[in-house]
């Protein structure tokens, strides 16, 4: 026999083995996946993590992607031949599934925005989008109402002492209510702390000596609020998804 052709099945003896290795590694990282999530659903999904740290020598993550991989299995048999094409096509699977609810939970707050009724597959989720798009429609009013009455400063005639105290009094409506949206304790704070807070924001604006320029300094005033505000929610959005 020609030597060339003993190393070519050689080699391709050996590729088969390799390639049979990797499958094998696919079916076993599958079987584990399935013991998982047997266990998980008998121990209950609050003693599932502590289960894990105590019984497994593989980390809580490293459990969710063998679970992952049970359950996309028939796709990954047969488009995947070892660990790391499968778990692009669990990342690629999960994307669109996320893209799709995503678009799914647009049309129901669009519903419930123009209809006033939840439609039958509402979750709780929709109820943290819809407040979260409510709360941004009405910053986004508040701030085209603070630039439109900007605009107004360019035109000293139409400055009015009067909207002084308006702005001052909306600048403490706003810090109490983001500090209800913000769910900031107040606990152990006491009232003239707060109170002291709006005496020296009236102060700071009354120590300004024209009309326009008091003006000006309260909206300077909201606009920080504003961003605080933003900063706050971004921060608390962050918190809950954690």
């Amino acid at each position: 026999m020609h030597p060339d052709i003993t190393i070519a099945e050689k080699v391709n003896k050996l590729h088969q083995e390799i390639k049979d290795a990797l499958t094998g590694t696919i079916e076993k990282a599958i079987l584990i996946g399935n013991y998982l999530v047997e266990t998980k659903e008998r121990v209950g999904h609050g003693s599932f993590g502590a289960w894990i740290k105590a019984s497994c020598s593989f980390s809580h993550s490293a459990a969710d992607n063998y679970i992952k991989i049970a359950k996309w299995q028939e796709q990954i048999r047969t488009r995947c031949g070892n660990l790391q094409e499968a778990y692009q096509v669990i990342a690629s699977i999960e994307t669109k599934e996320k893209q799709a609810e995503a678009k799914a939970r647009e049309k129901r707050i669009k519903h419930v925005v123009e209809t006033g009724e939840k439609p039958a597959d509402w979750t709780r989720a929709d109820d943290y989008e819809l407040k979260k798009k409510r709360d941004a429609d009405a910053f986004t009013e508040r701030m085209e109402k603070i630039e439109s009455e900007d605009a107004e400063l360019k035109d000293a005639r139409t400055y009015d002492p009067r909207k002084v105290d308006a702005l001052i009094e909306e600048a403490k409506e706003y810090v109490e209510q983001e500090k209800a949206n913000a769910h900031l304790a107040m606990t152990g704070i006491e009232n003239y702390t707060q109170k002291g807070i709006f005496v020296a924001i009236e102060h700071y604006v009354n120590s300004f000596d024209t009309t326009a320029r008091k003006l000006e300094a309260a909206h300077n005033l909201i606009k920080k609020l504003k961003i605080m505000a933003a900063h706050l929610d971004a921060l608390s959005s962050a918190e809950a998804k954690r």
